[in-house]
């Protein structure tokens, strides 16, 4: 080999050696905190998400990341994808819900239309009372008038 070839060798080598290259092998903290943070996003929980964030931000800050998804992009992948929930008993809960909703309507609606019911046969009654009173009236207004004319009567006939 010749000289140049040994010094570009050499010096590439060498610039190898000390370039800063990043780092791979990171803190078990570091580690576990991510492994933390990716399990709370499969689990869907939002409180658990969110102490798991908090902890994965401050070891990233420790070891000298920029963001989150900077740090869990050097552990090895991407940043954790959003979890695909299992919809099943969200879809359940849905139902269920509806369900409830659905006769908490209908029972709504069928008081709704007793009390029209009993509303409108308050009124019948009230109504029925108040032709009751005037056939009443009437018929005592009938009875005065035909005492007064008796009345009449007897006093033209002394």
């Amino acid at each position: 080999m010749r000289l140049r070839n040994w010094l570009l060798t050499g010096t590439s080598i060498g610039l190898l050696a000390v370039a800063p290259l990043p780092a791979n092998a990171q803190s078990a903290d570091l580690q576990s905190a991510i492994a933390a943070y990716q399990q709370a996003q499969s689990s869907g929980d939002s409180a658990a998400i969110e102490a798991a964030r908090a902890d994965l931000t401050e070891w990233c800050i420790v070891a000298g990341y920029a963001n989150i998804e900077e740090c869990i992009a050097s552990a090895g992948g991407a940043p954790a994808a959003a979890p695909v929930p299992d919809n099943s008993a969200a879809e359940e809960e849905a139902a269920r819900a509806a369900e409830e909703a659905r006769a908490a309507e209908e029972a709504r609606a069928a008081e709704e239309a007793r009390a029209a019911e009993e509303a409108r046969a308050a009124e019948e009654a009230r109504a029925a009372e108040e032709a009751r009173a005037a056939e009443e009236a009437r018929a005592a207004e009938e009875a005065r008038a035909a005492e007064e004319a008796r009345a009449a009567e007897e006093a033209r006939a002394a």
